[in-house]
């Protein structure tokens, strides 16, 4: 009863001021940072000094609630493990680094790590995934560890994985919080599939949004005018075709057709301030789905017969870069133009027959490329 009376009111019982009582026992409560109690330490016969299991069930509240926080979290991760692996085949690898912090910006040899287009993303290309998850609240504030997910090498990240990747790290950066807040005892937010299902398929809803303000903010810290000068100097003689082809489908993704860049020397003329602020600004949440697509395909075409993988492998520092950002742009369109299909907001046949009018002889169609891609 007398344990029930402290967990209750949060009041210690004390009889043993000097610890010199073989008959006494004491009683302090264990309490959360926020002064809930959620135990209570029972010391007897004979009860510990006062003032020492005072100090004690002081200290060992806290720690009690971070080790068991902590324990919720990882037992997330355990179940979005799981869940990652169900939704999609392409994944090769999903670690939960539980205590470690994300990769460096130094890579391994001591150079910068390749700039990339969106968040949480790490490495040469778009294929690897680190989620670093902290507790926010001063009190706590500490790395709890990093989710890796890596795509297999013979694989392509597709816009369904990413909706995967990008739609699963705000839910466990709010489960975080969530646990954060909760008091010891409480059940745990995503606990199950189905509760990972639901979650997930609210958040994906709100994808687009994200996934612009993802790369308008990556975007903020490639320094593209030294880009754009440095390609300004490359000869057109000097300049491989599938330069030019990648160069082509980064600018149709601003809107320009591929009849207007016949050469390096029109791709050159096009890396303006002005092309670094419609880049910057590109927000495919405000187009409809028709421009998107067009703009998606005429990308596509451009870039048909390249292997993107080993022309950025070999290409110059400024060519990755805006090769990169043209990968995740397309991704991010198939994303938004997925949903509109969804929400039954997408482009109709109409537009389509407008898409597939700037083709050339031989090219595929929008329906074909887009059953290439698993857009929808």
């Amino acid at each position: 009863m007398e344990a029930f009376q402290v967990l209750n009111t949060g009041r210690a019982i004390l009889r043993s001021p000097h610890g010199t009582d073989d008959n006494a026992y004491s009683l302090a409560p264990l309490k959360e940072r926020n002064g809930r109690p959620f135990g209570v330490l029972v010391s007897g016969r004979p009860a510990m000094p006062d003032d020492l299991l005072r100090a004690v069930a002081l200290t060992a509240g806290p720690l009690l609630e971070r080790v068991w926080k902590w324990n919720k979290v990882n037992a997330m991760l355990r179940v979005a493990a799981v869940f990652i692996r169900k939704l999609s085949p392409k994944v090769s690898s999903v670690e939960w680094e539980t205590g470690k912090e994300p990769p460096r910006p130094l890579a391994a040899n001591g150079k910068m790590k390749p700039w990339q287009p969106l968040l949480f993303h790490d490495g040469d290309d778009l294929r690897s995934f680190a989620l670093e998850l902290r507790w926010t609240a001063q009190t706590l504030y500490a790395t709890l560890g990093t989710l890796r997910i890596k795509i297999a090498e013979h694989e392509e990240l597709c816009a369904s994985t990413l909706e995967l990747l990008h739609a699963l790290a705000p839910m466990l950066q709010e489960a975080v919080e969530e646990i954060e807040r909760m008091p010891i005892g409480e059940p745990l937010p995503l606990a199950s599939i189905d509760a990972f299902t639901g979650a997930y398929n609210a958040s994906r809803l709100l994808l687009p949004m994200r996934l612009q303000e993802e790369m308008s903010k990556k975007m903020i810290t490639l320094d593209a005018y030294k880009l754009f000068a440095e390609m300004r100097t490359y000869k057109a003689e000097s300049v491989p075709r599938e330069y030019e082809q990648l160069m082509r489908g980064v600018l149709c993704l601003t809107g320009r057709r591929r009849k207007e860049l016949p050469t390096w020397e029109t791709i050159k003329k096009a890396l303006s301030r002005e092309l670094y602020d419609e880049m910057l600004e590109l927000d495919p949440t405000t187009f409809d789905s028709a421009e998107l697509e067009r703009r998606w395909a005429e990308s596509g075409r451009a870039t048909k017969s390249l292997d993107l993988d080993a022309v950025l492998e070999r290409a110059a520092l400024p060519l990755q870069a805006l090769g990169r950002w043209m990968i995740a742009l397309r991704l991010v369109i198939q994303v938004c133009v997925t949903i509109a299909t969804e929400e039954g907001t997408a482009g109709g046949n109409t537009a389509r027959r407008d898409c597939d009018a700037e083709r050339e002889d031989g090219e595929p169609t929008l329906d074909e490329m887009q059953r290439e891609a698993g857009v929808v």
